[in-house]
Parts: structure tokens; sequence; C-alpha cells
């Protein structure tokens, strides 16, 4: 076995083993997973040095338009590195920067990129334009941080393995809060004033019941908590403002649901049932949602009126869906973990061009 394909194999079972699918499995529960976990987690950090001289070092990202008005970044989570795509010129840059362990999610706001890195457990800022360093947010040891959203000047970091919501001043780069939300803290969003955290309710033998802790966004002070479907892990605002809430199932007997909250009543307006293990969604400029299957393709809803268009049944593309993002200018993209791409979709969602990108790409976030 090569270098290569020895790092791959144990970086992609250690990643799987703290990802959310991992921990969300009824698979892989109680202290039996604990101990395979930490037990993978110590080989990855023994067998670091040795295969980290593997990586492939594509050059500088300016070469490839990276300071271009349009770029697309994809966070690659078993290469810890973020692909930069061009979006005018679709030239790629396979490493435009390295990360910490485990990336789970890139955002841009405020002229900054921010990476959640969820082994690390912190969140590292980029500048925009030339994708230098201009610090890291510690979230402190165990925290598992999974996403983050924007409101005002500050920065709701969603943390798994510690059930809460960490806020984050973002001109100190401080974590100044810390709110108690549910079992397995996962999913984060912002509208109307309020902040949005989806609680997978992770639990054994079987899971709670699926919940979102609402938060005031100027008081940092819990004001409901919304009962939604099983294993609540992305949540996104759609077109019609209000908070569509993807629950994954179980995994076994039930199957994925869209629980869409009002925000202004807090309460779910409408469950869609897109079926399958459904783990992100994102919309495009038209309004529809694509929703996300990891591995497995991605399903679509229209945004506004609630009606399945591409059933879990009959997914677009058969393989992707670990992560979306969208242009605003018509054309979809969807991360490819399996084969390290990232796929185009048009406005008629027929695929116009593949990408190459790093190891695992998980996330995407278009830089304008």
């Amino acid at each position: 076995m090569s270098f290569g394909r020895l790092r791959r194999t144990i970086l992609g079972v250690s990643g799987f083993l703290t990802s959310r699918r991992f921990h969300s499995s009824p698979r892989f529960r109680g202290p039996i997973g604990s101990c395979i976990s930490l037990a993978f987690t110590i080989v990855v950090l023994l067998a670091g040095p040795l295969l980290s001289g593997c990586d492939k070092n594509t050059g500088n990202p300016l070469s490839a338009g990276a300071t271009g008005p349009s770029i697309l970044l994809a966070v690659n989570s078993l290469g810890n590195t973020v692909s930069a795509i061009n979006l005018s010129t679709d030239n790629v840059t396979l490493k435009a920067f390295t990360v910490g362990r485990s990336p789970n999610q890139v955002k841009v706001a405020g002229g900054r990129i921010y990476i959640v890195n969820s082994l690390s457990n912190n969140i590292q800022v980029f500048d925009t334009a030339s994708f230098a360093p201009q610090g890291t947010i510690d979230l402190g040891d165990g925290a598992n941080p999974m996403n983050i959203a924007f409101v005002g000047d500050k920065g709701y970091v969603s943390c798994l393995l510690t059930h809460d919501v960490r806020v984050v001043n973002l001109a100190t780069r401080a974590v100044v809060k810390s709110i108690p939300a549910g079992s397995g803290t996962t999913g984060i969003a912002g509208a109307n004033g309020k902040v949005y955290a989806t609680n997978t309710g992770y639990s054994t033998p079987a899971y709670l019941p699926g919940s979102v802790t609402v938060i005031n966004a100027v008081t940092d002070a819990i004001v409901d908590t919304v009962a939604v479907g099983t294993n609540p892990q992305a949540v996104e605002v759609g077109p019609d403002g209000r908070v569509h809430v993807v629950c994954t199932g179980d995994y076994v007997g039930i199957p994925g649901v869209v629980s869409v909250i009002d925000p202004v009543s807090d309460a779910v307006v409408i469950t869609i049932p897109i079926g399958g293990t459904p783990g992100s969604i994102a919309f495009s400029s038209n309004g529809t949602a694509f929703v996300g299957y990891f591995s497995d393709g991605v399903a679509t809803y229209n945004g506004r009126t609630y009606a399945i268009i591409d059933s879990s049944t009959h997914k677009l593309i058969g393989t992707g869906g670990a992560g979306m993002a969208s242009d605003g200018n018509g054309f979809m993209y969807v991360a490819d973990f399996t084969n390290d791409r990232v796929v185009k979709l048009d406005a008629a969602k027929s695929v116009v061009k593949t990408y190459t990108v790093g190891d695992g790409p998980v996330s995407l976030a278009v830089k304008q």
C-alpha cells in the first residue's frame, strides 16, 4: 500500500469516527464506539508526521485567479485543506491553504473566511483576498464544533459533544458565552433576530426526540425549544424567510424529513417527507431547495410551495451531496466526498462541469 493510500485510509476512518455520521449512527453507539474512536485518533496522531510529506502542493492560489471576483471554496475534510475554484476561468488550486484537523464547514462573512475545525476545536479566520491567516478562535477542548452562523457582530457555533452553542465576539475572536442546548448540537442558522440550533438527540438505545433551540440574538437567552423530526442535522433559511431543518431520521426505520419553522411564531408549519437519510441543504438562486445525501446524491423541492421535485428515490447525479452552494447566477455546486470533486449544475439541474479538488470535500462557499 502506498503512503498516499495509507494516509487516506487512516484519515478516512478517523474522520468518520469523529463526524456527525459516526456519532449519530445507531451502529456505533456506547462505550465500544468511544474506545474505537479514541484508538483511531491516537493512530492518526502517531502517523501524522510520517504521512504529512505525502501531500500534493499545487502552488500559489493567486496563480489560479484566487483574487478574482467569484471563487468557490471547497473544504477537504480528509486532506485538511481548502481548494479554490475560479468560477470565471475554471482554474482550480487544489491546496489554496491548509487548515486544522477534520474541517467541517467554510463560511464567508464580513470580508473574512471562517473554517470550522471539528477535531482541532477551533475556527480559523483567513483574509478573503490573499487567504492569509488572520487569527484563530479557540473553542475549548472536547467541543467538537460543527457549524457557525453570524448575527450582527457575533458568531454562534454549534458544539456537538458539549451540547451547547458558543457565542463569539468576532472583533476580539473570543468566546463570550456558552448557551446550553440539546443533545448533539449540530446545525445552526440565524433568522428574524434569533438563532436556531438543531439538536440531534443522539442517545442509546434510540434517539431522543429531535429539537431546535431558539436563542434571542440580542440577549443570548433561550426563548423557545421547537420539536422537529428525528435527528435534525442541518438548517438553512429559505427564500420564504422560514427556517428549513433537515432531519436525517435514524438510518434504520425512520425516514428523513424537512421540518419548516416560522421564525415569527417559532412553530413548525409543514413537514416535508423528503425520505432517505438527508444531511445537508442549500438554496439555489431561483428558490429551489437542494437536499444532500452525503455521498448518495441530491433531492430537491420548491422552497416556497414545498412541493417535492426530485425525491430521495430519484435523486440528481447519484453521488455527492455532503455540501452544496449557489453562486447566485443560476448555478449550483455539489461536493462529492467520495470522488474528490465538485459537480456544477445549471438551472435545469444538468451537470455542466466537474472539478477535481482535495481529499474529501464536505462544505462549499462562494467568495464574491
